[in-house]
């Protein structure tokens, strides 16, 4: 079974708008994650993880780095942020 880290890894990318490598440092914004991609993504990860994002972190600025999003899905999850 994969990590969420690993598949939040996957799900960015599927988003990015950018051949930008993802990885815990890139940036959202150099993946060209812009507000409307930021809301599609997180109905996917509220898919792929049965989870419900807080409405008010349905906010791209909230989240500066892939790293920041996962933490994220990771506290939601009570996963281990390793």
């Amino acid at each position: 079974m994969k990590s969420v880290k690993e598949e939040m890894y996957k799900l960015i990318a599927e988003y990015a708008q950018s051949d930008e490598k993802v990885e815990d440092d890139t940036e959202l914004k150099a993946l060209n994650i812009d507000s409307l991609v930021f809301i599609k993504m997180v109905v996917g990860i509220e898919k792929k993880f049965g989870i419900k994002v807080n409405g008010a972190m349905l906010d791209v600025a909230e989240f500066e780095k892939v790293s920041d999003l996962i933490e994220y899905v990771q506290k939601i999850k009570g996963e281990a942020t390793a």
